[in-house]
């Protein structure tokens, strides 16, 4: 069975070249048919939702399913999100990251 990978971004805010390495690298394993689940925290997600190219680019990863998107809910955190987004819970994303590989950005 294949381990589900993950790809941690935290509260790294970053500029349009950060996203788009970012992604060029999560798409490098899709293409490998790893199963991947992305985690944003809400600080990333916002930093990526100021760019609004970049931001359509990650969308891709749900629109063709390459690759869950998550946003991790802490408490307090109840802002919109994007259609192609969902939130997880703090603990089920601990949960996640307790029993499976990371890879961390």
């Amino acid at each position: 069975m294949q381990t589900e990978r993950f790809v941690i971004v935290s509260n790294r805010p970053g500029d349009a070249l950060f996203w788009r390495e970012l992604l060029e690298l999560i798409l490098a394993g899709a293409s490998l048919d790893l199963d991947l689940l992305v985690l944003f925290e809400l600080s990333a997600l916002v930093s990526l939702s100021r760019n609004e190219k970049e931001s359509r680019a990650w969308r891709q990863l749900t629109d063709h399913q390459l690759a869950t998107v998550r946003v991790v809910r802490r408490p307090g955190q109840e802002p919109d999100l994007p259609d192609w987004l969902e939130w997880v819970s703090a603990s089920q994303a601990e949960t996640w990251r307790s029993e499976r590989a990371e890879i961390h950005a």
